[in-house]
This record gives C-alpha cells, sequence and structure tokens, in this order.
C-alpha cells in the first residue's frame, strides 16, 4: 500500500460544548486569556494494525495589537498536545478511517487574531518521517 495516510480535517469546537456545531470564532473581554478549546480530526488511509503518532499545535497566524501594546508570543509549548492512535484490523488497500478527538484543556491566547491548529500525523515506527499535516484556523475576538 502507497502513502496514503492522511489527516482528512481538523474542526475547532468549544471546550464547553456538545460537538456537533464547529465553532470558528471565540471572543473575550481582555487579553492575554486562556481557551480550552478541543479539534476533532479525521484520519484516512491509516495502516490496519498499526501505531500512529498524532499532534496538533496552535500558534497565532495574523494578530491584530494596538501601536505599543506588548505581549508575549506562545511557545507551543501549552498550546500543543500529542497523542498515539493504534489501528485495528481494516481494509489493506483502502486503509482504516476514523475520527478522535483532541483536547487543549488550556491554551494561552495573548491578543486577538487569527489562529492555526495544524496537526501532525507520524509513523510511530519512524518518527521523524512525516506521514502528513492538515491545519484550520480560527478567530479570537474582544467581545
Amino acid at each position: 500500500m502507497n502513502n496514503n495516510e492522511r489527516i482528512s480535517f481538523i474542526t475547532p469546537f468549544s471546550g464547553n460544548e456538545e460537538l456537533s456545531q464547529p465553532k470558528l470564532n471565540y471572543s473575550f473581554d481582555t487579553f492575554p486569556t486562556e481557551l480550552a478549546i478541543t479539534f476533532r480530526m479525521g484520519m484516512v488511509g491509516l495502516k490496519p494494525n498499526s501505531r500512529y503518532n498524532l499532534s496538533i499545535m496552535v500558534l497565532p497566524a495574523q494578530l491584530y495589537v494596538k501601536e505599543g501594546e506588548s505581549f508575549q508570543l506562545p511557545d507551543g509549548s501549552f498550546e500543543s498536545v500529542a497523542l498515539y492512535l493504534d489501528t485495528k484490523d481494516g481494509n489493506p488497500e483502502t486503509g482504516v478511517s476514523g475520527q478522535v478527538d483532541v483536547i487543549l484543556g488550556q491554551m494561552r491566547i495573548p491578543a486577538r487574531g487569527l489562529y492555526c491548529a495544524t496537526g501532525f500525523l507520524y509513523d510511530n515506527n519512524e518518527p521523524k518521517k512525516e506521514l502528513h499535516k492538515n491545519e484550520c484556523f480560527f478567530t479570537v475576538e474582544l467581545s
């Protein structure tokens, strides 16, 4: 089987609400602030009976700040999470498909703006070999 392992989608949800309606816009009264967020990630074409490392990192893509305003950019340590994903039996030609919810329980948001969540998929046997990555975006505003 060729390298068909893919992250099909990454969808953000509020950390406090039911996971039926994606949330692409978050509002806060002050910055910096903290956000709990859940991402649903879908994968397709995974090899049957294999182990993968799946991670997600959230960093600002574009921040909107006033002149003279200062803040500390996140370093990614509190804005990332990684997990192992084990597949079971599946079709050897099309692979295993599925989805998982990844929870970032405490993410620091320094300012309003556009944020990018990037998901990475690695084969556990070759941890430095990136199989695929995908990204999504959400906005953070002042209430």
